[in-house]
């Protein structure tokens, strides 16, 4: 059994390539974001995480924009400490990010990458797993716990 397999590239319509460019876009305004942000200018303020603010615990995102805000400056380890299941899944954002990029500069996406369901539920039940156990305020568990780093 292959749990995922390469799909020949597809050409894209016009429909693709109008979002490939608001995927391209918003990438690259959101890279912009990361790279300017100072969090210690008293200017921004950002609306704490609903889930965290509800329960009191960690969702699975808490610390994602901290983590790219830390990436973004090059603090590989501060971002790690933030959100490390974040970190695992940059490749894959980026291979499709390069695949909407080529889309837009000519039409055809990367060879397409399909997952066999049990690779797509193996990482549902990761991002699960991940969720619970750094809500567990035990070592090791705590390490999976936002934590700002200088």
């Amino acid at each position: 059994m292959k749990l995922f397999s390469l799909l020949d590239p597809v050409k894209a319509g016009r429909s693709e390539r109008l979002l490939a460019l608001l995927l391209v876009s918003i990438a690259v305004g959101g890279l912009f974001y990361f790279w300017s942000y100072d969090p210690a200018s008293p200017l921004v303020q950002v609306p704490p995480c609903p889930f965290r603010t509800l329960t009191g615990l960690y969702c699975p995102g808490c610390g994602s924009r901290s983590a790219l805000i830390q990436l973004a400056h090059g603090n590989l380890y501060a971002a790690w400490r933030l959100n490390p299941l974040l970190i695992l899944f940059l490749p894959a954002a980026g291979l499709f990010l390069l695949s909407q990029v080529r889309i837009l500069l000519t039409g055809r996406s990367l060879p397409r990458l399909f997952l066999h369901p049990t690779l797509a539920w193996a990482i549902f039940y990761l991002i699960l797993a991940y969720w619970i156990f750094r809500n567990i305020p035990l070592y090791p568990f705590n390490l999976l716990q936002p934590t700002i780093v200088n």
